[in-house]
């Protein structure tokens, strides 16, 4: 009777400190996610409504980032160049060589233009353009490239000032909460326009991974937009069942439609290349999609066996 006793004070006891520990943890994530959902979109807002595609970078790559996605520091610039952004002259403009850390967003709207947003912190202190735009907040300055304009930390630089006329971006999004999460988590973004609505994805490293996921809504081929954005090697190979049940970042369960079901699921892939072992759930339910994919240099549990089949 003692001893049953006693393993019974034992176990509350262990069931008490694990209790504690996880409320230290949980309980200060959960704020911490709360309140960057509160914090303003910033950079965000200052997308135009027309926009067609843009692309959003969080600081400089890190090295664990690099090694998981060797050309991503180059991606940021070769898009803008891809969309036609007369970037030399841009970075004329701007008094730049390149562009640095910070938060940077470009973009290209349907009537055919295009801006580029950045941190104010990041033009030349002390420099006629930075000069300007301080002692006029509130005035559009003429460059021989486009117009600059100061917007709180960021300035933006458009092709020609109706380019940012009439509601932003933001407010054209379907109310899809995780959308928002998507929008405040990532330190990748890229968007394009798809059908009637669009698609975004996202990605970032976490615990040792390349962990990407998106979003897609009222498109028919979201799915295919998603994996086209979709940082790393492609994932085309289907995984067994229960292969990716072991890979702790991935999403097990199908995310939600803006209706409150979830996404059916479309697929499961697992494939290797170049060293680096890419792992992806795809869903899709009348025109929403998502995509969760984990690019890891370990190899997966499984992932090589897998592979040589």
């Amino acid at each position: 009777m003692k001893r049953m006793l006693r393993r019974l004070g034992l176990t509350l006891l262990v069931a008490a400190a694990l209790f504690v520990v996880l409320r230290a943890i949980v309980v200060p994530l959960a704020r911490q996610r709360q309140g960057r959902r509160e914090l303003p979109p910033t950079a965000l807002s200052l997308i135009p409504a027309n926009t067609e595609r843009w692309v959003l970078r969080r600081g400089l790559p890190s090295r664990s980032l690099r090694s998981l996605w060797p050309d991503g520091a180059s991606v940021f610039p070769r898009r803008l160049n891809e969309w036609d952004l007369p970037m030399d002259g841009i970075l004329a403009d701007l008094s730049l060589s390149r562009i640095r850390g910070g938060t940077w967003l470009g973009g290209t709207c349907s009537s055919g233009g295009w801006f580029l947003i950045g941190p104010r912190s990041r033009l030349p202190r002390g420099g006629s353009l930075a000069k300007a735009i301080e002692s006029a907040p509130d005035t559009s300055l003429q460059c021989a490239h486009g117009i600059l304009m100061r917007r709180g930390s960021y300035f933006t630089l458009a092709s020609d000032a109706g380019v940012l006329d009439g509601p932003g971006w933001l407010d054209e999004l379907p109310e899809w909460m995780e959308i928002g999460d998507l929008l405040v988590g990532a330190d990748w973004l890229e968007f394009r326009r798809c059908e009637e609505g669009g698609a975004l994805l996202g990605a970032k490293p976490l615990l040792g991974v390349l962990h990407c996921e998106g979003l897609a809504w009222r498109c028919e081929t979201g799915l295919d937009a998603l994996a086209g954005l979709a940082p790393g090697p492609a994932a085309v190979q289907p995984a067994a069942a229960g292969t990716l049940d072991s890979i702790p970042t991935l999403r097990h369960s199908a995310p939600f439609g803006p209706n409150g079901r979830p996404l059916a699921e479309g697929a499961a892939l697992l494939s290797e290349e170049a060293g680096l072992v890419t792992a992806e759930r795809r869903w899709f339910r009348n025109g929403f999609a998502a995509t969760e994919r984990v690019v890891s240099r370990p190899r997966i549990p499984g992932a090589g066996a897998e592979n040589e089949h």
